[in-house]
């Protein structure tokens, strides 16, 4: 399994209320601003997972932020594409 990039700066508690869950975010901007200019890829995004915790910390958080490092293989082919559903005088096969 992979290492986890945390990310810093997000605070995150979920709590049932007769309207439904409610996810509060408090975010300190400074140190959520350095991350993101951290972890910036070449197209100008930060990709971030939130996910829930097992149990609240002992701040009540339920949640915590990763880094998202997905990236497709860089020799990704497309499939090729499947027969026709044609014959080859243009006829369907039933």
């Amino acid at each position: 399994m992979s290492n986890k990039t945390y990310i810093n700066g997000l605070f995150i508690k979920s709590k049932q209320t007769t309207f439904g869950e409610v996810v509060s975010v408090s975010i300190n901007a400074k140190t959520l601003i350095e991350e993101l200019n951290k972890h910036t890829n070449a197209k100008g995004y930060v990709n971030i997972d939130l996910l829930r915790r097992k149990e609240a910390d002992k701040q009540g958080n339920t949640h915590y932020a990763v880094l998202n490092e997905w990236q497709p293989k860089s020799d990704y082919k497309a499939p090729a594409t499947s027969a026709s559903a044609t014959d080859d005088d243009g006829n369907l096969p039933f």
